[in-house]
């Protein structure tokens, strides 16, 4: 490998190894791309549309394209993204690591998630690097490897992927933060919160994160300073809201429910203000809407579930989130369960388990606990990644917390 090629490897992303190096003004779009990866997708995609175009055989820019599509739900432009990499000329010229790190994407694409972490697995062998590490972590944490997931992210150092190196540079930390606080390791995650706010200022993740902690610890007295460090600290685009959702539910989590309503009535407020001032996205209003559910303002949380739901029928947590809200607001039963059934038998590609997932929500919210255990166990056999923190703050497995069967479906499985 020549010297160029060595810098490369160096200033690339760490998932892929290259033998050439891509033309220079392809690099160049790729390294845009990587600036805002995982904060504004549309500039990345065009930057790496762009860096293709420049160089097809660019190897880096095709990975980190089907990641993004990955990362946005967008399967399909996904799954065409790989196609072209496993093409027998593109793949057979690819480096070890990169052939398995490919075979790593097919696998989670497909839904495959213990021969994915097979892949993730052999990619480390091949080149131990902060890349094959976040790589590794992130596939044992959707098997439910907590543990496993944490001896992988724990082996990065701040230093191996700083602030400057992309928007996404801080997620292997946020992760491992809240990995320790699911397994009730608090004051690791605190800790961990707080090396956030140092070495990557510019997110509000580490500020949610040492929320969470406090609150587990029983401070409740030491949230508002962190929420007014929030403010002055990292006055991002995404802004105080997502900290004051996360305090939202991990109050209800924890058991102080008052105090729970209050800071929902106070975050749906943040999202009404940025509704009123701003372009009314459906994210902003799928937020507003929760929260307004956390408030127990039904009325209005109703009507924009029902209107999400209707703008966008495909989106199944649309759905979900609409017959949960009926039954908690004390509408028709019947049409919930209507939806769970509808759920039940919704087939498309790259599905992965969404539809269990998702019918789970309402059929606990229901009461039928055995029911939404069954369908939570067959969404993650089919390919749904666990998720932690969702699992611990979603107010939908209420009905659950003290059944058997869940219990044990919680407990981490390595």
């Amino acid at each position: 490998m020549g010297a160029v090629a060595a810098r490369l490897n160096k200033a690339l992303s760490p998932f892929i190894a290259v033998e050439q190096p891509p033309s220079y003004d392809a690099y160049l779009e790729y390294t845009e791309a990587l600036k805002t990866f995982g904060t504004n997708y549309e500039q990345s995609e065009q930057h790496l549309a762009r860096a293709l175009e420049l160089d097809p055989t660019f190897l880096e820019a095709g990975t980190l394209l089907w990641a993004l599509f990955s990362n946005v739900g967008r399967m399909d432009a996904a799954d065409a993204v790989l196609k072209r990499l496993e093409e027998p000329a593109t793949f057979s010229r690819a480096t070890p690591r990169a052939q398995s790190y490919i075979r790593y994407a097919r696998a989670s694409t497909d839904g495959d998630l213990p021969q994915a972490l097979a892949a993730a697995r052999e990619n480390f062998r091949i080149s131990r690097s902060p890349g094959t590490l976040y790589t590794l972590g992130l596939i044992e944490d959707r098997l439910h490897h907590t543990r496993a997931a944490i001896d992988a992210w724990s082996q990065i150092r701040v230093s191996d992927l700083p602030a400057g190196s992309g928007a996404a540079a801080h997620w292997w930390l946020s992760y491992l933060a809240s990995r320790h606080h699911e397994l009730g390791e608090y004051a690791k995650a605190l800790e961990l919160a707080k090396l956030g706010q140092q070495n990557y200022p510019d997110t509000t993740a580490f500020y949610s994160a040492e929320v969470a902690a406090l609150i587990a610890l029983g401070r409740l007295g030491e949230i508002e300073d962190v929420l007014s460090r929030t403010e002055r600290e990292a006055p991002l685009a995404e802004g105080l809201g997502p900290v004051l959702d996360v305090a939202t539910d991990e109050l209800h989590a924890h058991g102080h429910a008052q105090a729970s309503i209050a800071m929902a009535r106070r975050a749906a407020g943040w999202y009404k203000q940025r509704l009123d001032s701003g372009k009314p996205t459906p994210a902003l209003l799928a937020s507003y809407a929760r929260l307004l559910l956390r408030a127990g303002e039904c009325e209005e949380a109703l009507r924009i579930r029902k209107e999400l739901t209707r703008a966008t029928p495909d989106n199944l947590g649309y759905r979900s989130s609409y017959a949960f809200a009926l039954v908690t607001c004390g509408g028709s039963r019947a049409e919930a369960l209507q939806i769970a059934d509808a759920l039940a038998k919704v087939e498309r590609p790259f599905l992965r388990g969404a539809h269990q997932y998702h019918r789970a929500r309402v059929l606990a919210v229901l009461g039928d606990r055995e029911g939404a255990v069954r369908a939570l166990e067959a969404a993650f056999a089919q390919g749904f990644g666990w998720s932690g923190p969702t699992m611990h703050r979603e107010l939908a497995w209420e009905s659950l917390r003290d059944y058997p069967p869940f219990m044990k479906l919680m407990e981490p499985k390595g």
